[in-house]
């Protein structure tokens, strides 16, 4: 089987499917805030190829709760020898279009990192108080209207910004923080892809049962070089304040956890199995 089975304790799998639960509500965390803040990015409309660029985060996400049900289903739930034929090729496409959809999100977060370079100095009218009913970035994702109530306590910085095209307007410290976030993103989203594209060649070699020696040492390593991107991705956002990313983050680092649980232990129940039939051949 792809994983041992009999485990003692309930409240293991109960813990475990609670967070990939969790994840699944992230879903519409990111969709929620993706929806309100790609109106304001792209005010005079969202073209088509914008959609990756104002909905990367629900797209990815939603891209990587399909793809670990699949893991899960690979590591843990079908039995190895059931892991052939249509339903191999059924989770395989899945499996593709999950991946086309977390490298075009990849693309999608490093255009949105660009854009936050298409912003130009405003030389014009530097008070914020000038520019009453347009839209003021605070943070990475985040934006206001500048309204005579709140126009004197967005910014004192005299270096002002402005996206012309769509009337957005911030102060260089806040851009220079949207572009570091927005970095982090790229390079989180790359280390998943590394982690993922590893898993799947984990599964692969496990099923060949060639998943040893140097091989398993060597992926391993590339793993925790991912998983440490992650970890001071999740640390970074938490320190930008931005909590829905870091509980996000920590959260995809807990469940590929039991993924990881997953394949070792199937690992272990092949080695087991192996042992037991080589002591029966010899005892006959």
């Amino acid at each position: 089987m792809a994983y041992m089975k009999n485990i003692k304790l309930p409240w293991y799998q109960l813990f475990k499917y609670t967070i990939y639960l969790l994840l699944s509500n992230n879903v519409y965390l990111f969709l929620r805030d993706d929806l309100i803040s790609s109106s304001i990015m792209f005010s005079s409309g969202l073209s088509l190829k914008n959609v990756i660029v104002g909905f990367s985060n629900s797209i990815d996400t939603a891209s990587w709760v399909i793809l670990l049900i699949i893991f899960e289903l690979e590591t843990y739930i079908i039995e190895d020898h059931k892991l052939k034929g249509k339903l191999k090729w059924l989770l395989k496409f899945i499996s593709s279009l999950c991946y086309a959809f977390i490298i075009y999100s990849f693309y999608g977060y490093i255009t949105k990192y660009l854009w936050f370079f298409d912003f130009t100095t405003f030389t014009d009218n530097p008070s914020v108080c000038t520019h009453i009913g347009k839209s003021w970035l605070i943070e990475f994702d985040k934006y206001t209207t500048i309204a005579l109530e709140n126009c004197k306590n967005l910014s004192n910085n005299s270096q002002l910004f402005i996206l012309s095209n769509e009337n957005i307007l911030t102060d260089i410290d806040i851009l220079k923080s949207a572009r570091r976030v927005a970095l982090i993103d790229v390079f989180n989203s790359f280390a998943w892809l590394v982690i993922a594209i590893v898993i799947e060649i984990d599964v692969w070699l496990q099923l060949k049962q060639k998943l040893v020696g140097n091989v398993k040492k060597v992926t391993n390593i590339i793993k925790i070089i991912a998983y440490t991107i992650l970890v001071i991705s999740a640390i970074s956002w938490g320190v930008s304040g931005i909590f829905l990313d870091t509980w996000d983050a920590l959260l995809w680092v807990l469940a590929f956890v039991f993924i990881e649980m997953n394949l070792f232990k199937w690992q272990k129940n092949i080695e087991n199995n192996t042992i037991e039939s080589l002591t029966k051949n010899n005892d006959n």
